[in-house]
């Protein structure tokens, strides 16, 4: 009896040299160290291709994000080993548009911080300030309401999994389908019960 063996599935993803990245001329004028692009890898999914730029001088940590959680995983086996990747680990994204990220180096801050947060992932002083301008507002029209504010959960949804309930709002809030949420700054709110009637 012959045995058949199901065919060979080129995987989703791979890496490939720095130049074959879509956004390597971003990282080439907004890093503080443009060298830190000789290290740095392409991980192509499918027709995607960016840029994992590695730690070194000026830069602390850094981040690709993904909004399917098993891309992030592959991701995260492809670039394990490679120098300037220490400590990768798979994380929400910071990004809002997508959910997951693989993340390495030191852990990113926990603040809003645009300076901040620019210093850390090692970017011109420049290129912080134009960055920080842009993010100021919401691009969504009308614009969302903030975290916090009476109408909050009116915010725009950037991210959801309906499996396991929960989306992830314009303005940071994170919504429970129990009702419960969790503000940006790790806040929890607990579910909203109906109130027992008397009989």
């Amino acid at each position: 009896m012959s045995v058949t063996h199901p065919p060979q599935v080129e995987s989703q993803i791979q890496l490939l040299p720095p130049e074959a990245a879509r956004d390597i001329a971003y990282y080439r004028e907004r890093l503080a160290d443009p060298s830190l692009l000789e290290a740095a890898v392409t991980v192509r999914v499918l027709d995607d291709a960016r840029l994992a730029v590695p730690v070194g001088p000026g830069r602390l940590g850094g981040y690709l994000p993904y909004d399917v959680l098993v891309l992030a995983v592959e991701a995260r086996e492809l670039l394990t080993g490679l120098p300037g990747f220490p400590h990768l680990r798979l994380h929400w994204s910071p990004d809002g548009d997508v959910c997951h990220a693989v993340e390495w180096g030191e852990p990113q801050p926990d603040t809003d911080d645009d300076v901040r947060l620019g210093r850390f992932y090692g970017y011109r002083e420049s290129a912080i300030g134009e960055y920080a301008a842009r993010r100021r507002a919401c691009a969504h029209r009308p614009p969302c309401p903030g975290a916090g504010a009476a109408d909050q959960e009116a915010a725009r949804v950037t991210c959801r999994d309906d499996v396991t309930g929960w989306a992830r709002l314009c303005n940071g809030l994170v919504v429970f389908s129990d009702t419960g949420a969790l503000a940006p700054d790790g806040t929890a709110t607990p579910p909203r019960r109906p109130e027992p009637t008397a009989p």
